[in-house]
C-alpha cells in the first residue's frame, strides 16, 4: 500500500498540483484584458474606477499601469494612495520585534507547533484549561510572520492573568533591561513607519478634513477642494470651485 501511495498516486497529485498552481499566475497583459472585458460585458465605464487594490506592494505593479494607461485614454486616472498601508505596518512592528533578543515570534511558533502537532497534548491543553478556568480559551493562536499586528493577541492567548502575575517579581535589573527592550521596540516601529508610510502624499493627509472639527480651520476650504480634485471623475471643476 505504501508503494502504490509514495510511486503511483503521489507522482499523479504532484502533476495535478503543479498544473493548477502554473493556471495560477497569468500574464498582466492577460489580466488587463479580463478587467477590461468584464467592464465591457457589463457596460460600465472604465472612468469610474476609483482605484486598484493587491495584498502585496510588490506585485501586480504592472496591471496597475496598464489600467491607468488605459483609462487615461478616455480621460480619467486611478486614484493613488501610495502602496498597501497594511502591509508597510506588519513590516513596522516587525521590524520593533527584531530590535531585541526576545524571539517572541519564534516563541509564540513553538508553543504552538507543540501542541498542534500533538492531539495528546492538545487535549491535556484543554483538560487543564477546564479545571483551570473556564474563560480560559481553548486553543493556542497560531501566528504569522507576515501578521505582525497579530502577534500581541497570540501573546496574551498563551500568557494569560496568572502568567501575568509572575511577571511582577523580577529584578529591579531585569525589569530597567525590559523597559530599554520596548523602547527600542517603540522606536524601531516609529522610524520604519516613517520610512514606508506615505507621509508625504497629500491627497491623504487632505482627508482630515472629513472629521467635523476640521472643518472650522482656516485651510479648510482648500482642503476640501484639493481633495474634491484629487478623487478623477467625482467632480467637475465647476462643482469643485
Amino acid at each position: 500500500m505504501s508503494y502504490v501511495i509514495s510511486h503511483e498516486l503521489g507522482p499523479y497529485f504532484r502533476d495535478l498540483l503543479i498544473k493548477d498552481i502554473k493556471n495560477c499566475h497569468a500574464q498582466a497583459n492577460r489580466v488587463v484584458d479580463g478587467i477590461l472585458g468584464a467592464f465591457r460585458t457589463d457596460s460600465i465605464d472604465i472612468s469610474k474606477l476609483l482605484i486598484l487594490s493587491r495584498d502585496n506592494s510588490n506585485v501586480n505593479k504592472t496591471v496597475e499601469k496598464m489600467i491607468n494607461d488605459a483609462m487615461k485614454k478616455v480621460n480619467a486616472e486611478l486614484l493613488n494612495v501610495g502602496t498597501c498601508n497594511l502591509h508597510a505596518i506588519h513590516n513596522g512592528f516587525k521590524a520593533g520585534t527584531t530590535e531585541t533578543n526576545w524571539h517572541v515570534e519564534n516563541f509564540c511558533m513553538n508553543i504552538w507547533s507543540w501542541f498542534q502537532k500533538s492531539p495528546a497534548r492538545e487535549e491535556d491543553f484543554e483538560n487543564i484549561t477546564d479545571e483551570l478556568n473556564d474563560a480560559i480559551e481553548k486553543t493556542i493562536l497560531y501566528f504569522s510572520s507576515t501578521r505582525q499586528v497579530l502577534l500581541g493577541k497570540v501573546i496574551d492567548r498563551v500568557f494569560r492573568e496568572e502568567a501575568r502575575r509572575l511577571l511582577v517579581d523580577v529584578s529591579a535589573s531585569d525589569r530597567a533591561t525590559f523597559f530599554h527592550d520596548v523602547k527600542l521596540v517603540y522606536h524601531a516601529i516609529a522610524d520604519n513607519l516613517k520610512k514606508h508610510f506615505p507621509l508625504k502624499t497629500t491627497f491623504l493627509k487632505d482627508l482630515h478634513v472629513l472629521d467635523p472639527a476640521s472643518r472650522t480651520k482656516q485651510d479648510s476650504a482648500d482642503t476640501m477642494i484639493r481633495v474634491g480634485r484629487a478623487v478623477p471623475k467625482l467632480l467637475i471643476n465647476a462643482q469643485v470651485d
